[in-house]
């Protein structure tokens, strides 16, 4: 008697698990899964949704803000993905838009393997301007705290989504301090916000991150359109895809395929241990 799923956080795992849910009519809403393959397969269509953005997004919005970064210019940048489907595609993807605003770039993608941690020490020769990380924040936090033990700091260092968490701030300490992280588009000073992040703090004794925001919206949406179902004659399906849901990440409504119809995206830099929100 299951209408609905809110998951999961990875993509292959959602995309495997929509399959059986979209057998058996069950809707799929996922806050974490970014690969568009989720949301192409024909036979699930209609049936699954993302409350986050697509890689595609991601990747532009990345892209744009390193192009950005004029002083000192940034034209060595090495890519960093966790060698999942997520990390290889949006590794791909960033490096393609990197390449059509400014084809002169150096760039390299590599995977690295998250039991060495001193995997960039590898990087003998050629050190980058920039680095673009993608995994989980963890990881990125062991990676800024490396570099800064290896005299590398002037490195600018870019944190895909996974990496907009206040963990990564605690475990990366002062290195992490100048860090440019992508995450959900907060109006971090509206009272509502900090009222709400009052009580996920005290509720789970844990700071937001982006996927915290996505999932919330998740679950109002499935259950505002539960709710909505009970008492329409319209598919659960239908009635998600024509919701309209306020978020503290901007208003969520879904395009034909089920994902955000919107960006919904941010660039952050960390100051003062913070996430302060820039103009990139």
């Amino acid at each position: 008697k299951v209408l609905g799923v809110i998951g999961h956080l990875n993509s292959q795992i959602s995309i495997e698990a929509s399959k059986l849910y979209s057998s058996h009519n069950i809707v799929q809403i996922s806050p974490g899964s970014t690969h568009p393959w989720l949301t192409e397969n024909k036979e699930a269509q209609g049936k699954v949704f993302r409350t986050i953005n697509i890689d595609e997004t991601q990747a532009e919005k990345i892209a744009s803000a390193i192009s950005k970064l004029k002083n000192p210019p940034k034209e060595k940048i090495l890519i960093l993905h966790n060698g999942t489907i997520y990390g290889s595609n949006l590794a791909t993807l960033i490096e393609n838009h990197l390449l059509k605003q400014n084809s002169a770039l150096k760039i390299s993608s590599k995977s690295f393997n998250i039991s060495d941690t001193r995997y960039h020490l590898h990087l003998k020769e050629n050190i980058p301007d920039t680095i673009v990380f993608i995994g989980e924040y963890g990881d990125a936090a062991q990676m800024l705290v490396d570099i800064a033990l290896d005299n590398k700091s002037n490195i600018s260092f870019f944190g895909a989504d996974g990496n907009f968490s206040k963990r990564f701030i605690d475990l990366a300490g002062l290195r992490a301090e100048g860090a440019y992280i992508i995450g959900c588009d907060l109006d971090e000073n509206s009272p509502q916000f900090k009222s709400f992040e009052k009580l996920y703090r005290e509720s789970f004794r844990s700071e937001l991150s982006s996927f915290s925001i996505y999932s919330y919206d998740a679950a109002n949406i499935l259950i505002n359109s539960i709710q909505e179902f009970e008492k329409s004659s319209k598919p659960l399906s239908e009635i998600i895809s024509a919701s309209k849901t306020p978020s503290y990440c901007g208003e969520i409504s879904f395009n034909e395929k089920g994902n955000p119809a919107k960006p919904r995206l941010a660039v952050f830099k960390v100051l003062n241990s913070k996430f302060v929100k820039t103009e990139l």
